[in-house]
């Protein structure tokens, strides 16, 4: 039952981070409305376009920690670990 809670708690506190994101960028940078002068596209074609340039940085981020940061991490320790055992190895 403890577990269940942890998890629901640490999901309601990643929706919680994004909620506040959203605030601090305001409505307009969270709903960035592309106007037809800056896509240059005729009316009938395309009326208006939201970006959610806050939540494609976030995906962005979390993938990158994911597939580039953590394993390099991971390898970083492995080598440290590696040659601190062999040192005190040889030490000892």
């Amino acid at each position: 039952m403890k577990a269940w809670l942890l998890c629901v708690i640490c999901i309601f506190g990643g929706a919680f981070m994004v909620w506040g994101y959203a605030i601090v960028f305001g409505n307009d940078k969270t709903y960035q409305v592309l106007t037809l002068n800056k896509l240059k596209i005729r009316k009938k074609q395309f009326e208006f376009k939201y970006d959610f340039q806050w939540l494609s940085s976030m995906i962005y981020s979390f993938f990158a920690g994911v597939l580039l940061l953590e394993p390099l991490k991971v390898l970083l320790f492995d080598l440290i670990y590696l040659a601190y055992s062999t040192l005190s190895h040889k030490l000892f």
